[in-house]
């Protein structure tokens, strides 16, 4: 869908002007071959296993992985 768009393969899908979906069961907004790259925007909280993950959920994670690895090093550096 949209001006020179191309979805190349089997079930693949193309949004956006010259974007190519070239992988069967794709969706493509952009053109890797030609640095054509988008952003999917508003884009809810991923809740089940195969559902996108948003920026907010990955740097939610980053804070919990951060603060289990202080409370390692500091429980490692404890003298017995």
């Amino acid at each position: 869908m949209g001006y020179e768009s191309e979805a190349a393969t089997y079930n693949s899908v193309a949004l956006g002007a010259s974007s190519l979906a070239n992988r069967p069961n794709t969706v493509s907004v952009g053109d890797g071959d030609y640095n054509l790259y988008r952003q999917i925007i508003n884009v809810a909280d991923g809740v089940y296993d195969f559902d996108a993950v948003n920026v907010r959920q990955l740097n939610r994670l980053s804070k919990r992985v951060n603060h289990v690895g202080a409370s390692a090093a500091a429980f490692a550096s404890l003298k017995a």
